[in-house]
C-alpha cells in the first residue's frame, strides 16, 4: 500500500466511527474520545492487518468475488469492540452496515 493511501485509509477511519456512531445504529461509543480512539485503532487494523489478511483469504475473496474483503472488515470492527471498553456493536448487521458506511468513504476520498 503507498504510503499517501495508507494515511488516507487512517484518516478516513479515524473520521468514519465517530460519524458512523452517530449516524448508523447499533454502533455505540460512551465518549467522542473512545469513537476518535477506536477510529485510531480500526485504521491501523486497515493500514497493517488488513493487506497481510486479504493475501492469506484471496483464495476465498476469488471463490466469493471479493465479498469475503467484507467479513475481513467485520471481523476488524468486531476486534475494535473487543480490545476498546467504551465501545459497543449491537448486531452483526450494525456491523456490516458499519463496514459498508467506512468502505463507502474510502471509496468517496479515493483518487
Amino acid at each position: 500500500m503507498k504510503r499517501s493511501n495508507a494515511l488516507l485509509v487512517f484518516l478516513v477511519c479515524l473520521l468514519g466511527v465517530p460519524l458512523a456512531a452517530s449516524v448508523l445504529p447499533g454502533l455505540h461509543a460512551l465518549t467522542p474520545e473512545v469513537a476518535l480512539l477506536t477510529g485510531a485503532l480500526l485504521g491501523a487494523f486497515h493500514v497493517v492487518l488488513r493487506p497481510v489478511l486479504r493475501l492469506v483469504t484471496m483464495p476465498l475473496g476469488c471463490i466469493t468475488l471479493g465479498l469475503f474483503g467484507f467479513a475481513i472488515d467485520v471481523g476488524l470492527l468486531y476486534a475494535c469492540d473487543h480490545f476498546i471498553d467504551g465501545f459497543f456493536i449491537d448486531s452483526l448487521l450494525s456491523a456490516v452496515l458499519t463496514a459498508l458506511f467506512i468502505n463507502a468513504l474510502c471509496a468517496l476520498f479515493r483518487k
